[in-house]
């Protein structure tokens, strides 16, 4: 509360309960005792306004702050009793005593600065200051310059110095500098090491490599970190922050999304001959031999076809990286033909755009995709083969956000990567009545090269190298298919129902620096290490050379949760 009264006379004004009671009047007449026993008496407004004569007691537990006057002059003393608070300002601003202070044995002294102005809290005494073994604290609240000094108590004399003192920094140690008639204020690197405060190996990645820079350097993200307070999970959060994840967690949702053009050659080999799990109306048929040969009807054997989708992949978070989700929409076309009588072979084209978002991280991200690809596949009776390759350009945006005391920044950056994969896979099949099995075996590899990035919007911008990860994936599992009537209408059931293996770099990883420090490297996201992967669709035909179908596709498992769908057109000439 605000008390605007004017107190005079000699008594005794006693400041009770917990609350903060600011004193704007001018009381500079007043002579008698102010007892500040609980809660805390502020005298003076930011501004300055409000004053109180006579002499002041502040006692164990109570607080004396404000930016006004205390004291009538000669034979005036604000006294600090043991366990009581002395913090100037409101919260920056000088107290100006008019008389003497005095600190007990136990008492504290507590400052502040102002991140705008580089002002300090500070007291101003015309008579003497004694200090017996006073604690002083420094506090957080606020961005000091680590590199300058501030006078944070002046006086016509000052007797004793702080017995010891306390701070809310991480890795900086208040020092004081005893002058004629002042005291002043610096902060010294202490030989706490940024990485003693990590817990995860991208954190302690992020700490080595701020701390680099040095702390003479007047760098703005070493003085933000180097501020930092004594607070582990403050410390870990800033170097989460500043840690650039999403270079690497991109990286396995391309992979990942890669499977979407593989999977859409593979799907479409299987059409043409009419293998399990494909859509129901076949270019090629059986022969009397039992050999694949163009349909009677369909000598030429060209088909078109298109295929739209969509996939949402989340990636839950570990021990090292936050999660990401990303989703991806887009459209494959494609044409094919026989050749040799028992082979077809084709080409795609296609294009998606991609999202991702880590929201622990303050990141997201996008990428334009852009597919060509070759597949061609044949069909020896019940033993069906399969293969395709693909290159994808992938032209990526990401941003990321920082929030750390002292230092705001929005950090964008552009840059281009490439996705080559190959596949091959082989499947037999069995005829059980009216359904079909196949049983079958896939080994794909995917290779995603990325080039260099420069990210701007601040000091906590960082520089990319190029880089390239390799994953390899084996899937086994089991297709099932039956063909029915739906009114006058052929149509066919579909299903799948597999496991899948990744090794190699199934946790990519992005090496990168900060202006003037040394490179670090840290991980992102992995892709699913084994997974269970199921499949279910339906196909239409609705004339004798065209074909839609709708499917569903999930994965699931190393936390790592997959869902697609697509529809899709296929037309015989």
């Amino acid at each position: 509360m605000t008390a605007l009264k004017t107190f005079s006379g000699d008594g005794t004004f006693e400041k009770r309960g917990v609350g903060t009671l600011l004193l704007t009047a001018d009381s500079s007449g007043f002579a008698g005792t102010t007892l500040v026993n609980e809660g805390k008496l502020l005298v003076g407004d930011e501004n300055g306004v409000g004053a109180l004569g006579g002499s002041m007691t502040v006692n164990d537990g109570a607080v004396l702050g404000g930016s006004g006057t205390i004291g009538s002059g000669a034979g005036s003393l604000v006294s600090i009793a043991s366990g009581g608070t002395l913090s100037p300002g409101n919260s920056i601003g000088t107290l100006a005593i008019d008389g003497d202070l005095a600190f007990a044995s136990g008492s504290i002294f507590a400052v502040e600065v102002d991140p705008e102005s580089g002002l300090s809290d500070a007291v101003t005494v015309t008579g003497k200051a004694s200090l017996d073994g006073t604690l002083a604290h420094v506090g957080f609240d606020g961005v000091y310059d680590p590199r300058s000094t501030y006078t944070i108590l002046s006086a016509g004399e000052i007797e004793g110095e702080f017995a010891s003192v306390t701070s809310d920094f991480a890795f900086l140690t208040p020092d004081f500098l005893y002058g004629a008639g002042e005291i002043g204020l610096k902060l010294q690197r202490n030989d706490r090491d940024f990485a003693s405060l990590a817990q995860t190996a991208n954190q302690a990645a992020v700490a080595a490599s701020v701390e680099s820079i040095g702390f003479t350097a007047g760098n703005a993200l070493y003085d933000a970190i180097v501020m930092l307070p004594d607070d582990p999970d403050f410390v870990r959060n800033g170097f989460d922050q500043l840690s650039g994840e999403i270079h690497a967690s991109v990286k396995s949702a391309l992979i990942e999304e890669s499977g979407i053009v593989r999977g859409a050659e593979a799907d479409r080999l299987r059409s043409a001959f009419g293998t399990v799990g494909a859509s129901s109306a076949p270019v090629l048929a059986y022969g009397p031999d039992g050999a694949n040969l163009a349909a009677p009807d369909q000598a030429d054997g060209i088909a078109a076809w298109g295929s739209a989708f969509g996939a949402w992949n989340k990636f839950d978070g570990n021990a090292n990286a936050a999660g990401l989700d990303s989703a991806t929409g887009g459209l494959l076309v494609g044409i094919d033909i026989p050749v040799a009588e028992t082979w077809r072979v084709g080409a795609l084209a296609g294009y998606s755009h991609s999202s991702f978002d880590s929201d622990d991280r303050a990141t997201s991200g996008s990428s334009d995709n852009y597919s060509l690809g070759l597949y061609a596949g044949s069909q020896w009776g019940d033993l069906g083969f399969r293969s395709g390759l693909a290159y994808t350009w992938h032209q990526i945006d990401t941003s990321r956000s920082v929030f750390i005391p002292g230092l705001t920044n929005a950090l964008d950056s552009s840059y281009d990567a490439g996705t080559f994969q190959a596949f091959g896979e082989l499947g037999y099949q069995f005829d059980l009545s009216d359904v079909q099995l196949e049983p079958f075996a896939n080994l794909a590899y995917v290779n995603l090269d990325n080039d260099g990035y420069s990210e701007t919007g601040g000091a906590a911008a960082l520089n990319g190298t190029s880089g390239s990860s390799d994953t390899t994936f084996t899937t086994v599992g089991l297709r099932v298919s039956s063909d029915f009537m739906l009114g006058q209408t052929k149509a066919k059931a579909s299903g799948m129902i597999g496991w899948r293996h990744a090794f190699g770099d199934i946790t990519p990883s992005v090496t990168q620096a900060f202006a003037g420090s040394t490179p670090f490297t840290v991980t992102g996201v992995a892709v699913a290490e084994d997974a269970a992967v199921v499949e279910a669709g339906l196909d239409f035909d609705l004339s004798a050379n065209t074909t839609i179908g709708l499917s569903y596709q999930g994965q699931f498992g190393d936390d790592v949760s997959y869902n697609g769908v697509n529809a899709r057109l296929q037309v015989k000439f």
